[in-house]
């Protein structure tokens, strides 16, 4: 049993990067804030912000996803900028609500 979930998560994750993946690169490198804002400073600090925070969580034990915390790192440099795009936000943080909660009915009507 723990073969099959194992297989079918690696499907999902899979079929996610190769239907989806293009679009959260378009979506992160223009859709949060302009694409005039992105400096070499600003994605080096992009970076290590989020590094920072991945490997203090690590450490306290917090799981945490990287690419939420790199979301959020660039909503920061957009709030500090004050260009943040809030309506793509909007749509990524629905999303980081819903997949979870449909994900769940789904696997609870399955079983």
């Amino acid at each position: 049993k723990k073969t099959h979930a194992l297989i079918i998560c690696a499907a999902g994750v899979l079929s996610g990067a190769v239907i989806g993946g293009g679009e959260v690169v378009k979506t992160i490198s223009g859709g949060i804030i302009p694409e005039q804002t992105i400096t070499l400073t600003i994605v080096c600090i992009i970076i290590g912000s989020a590094a920072l925070s991945l490997f203090t969580a690590n450490v306290l034990g917090i799981p945490l996803s990287t690419s939420e915390v790199t979301v959020g790192a660039i909503v920061g440099v957009g709030v500090a900028y004050k260009v943040l795009f809030l309506q793509h936000l909007l749509v990524i943080v629905s999303f980081w609500v819903l997949v979870p909660f449909v994900a769940f009915c789904f696997t609870f009507l399955v079983s």
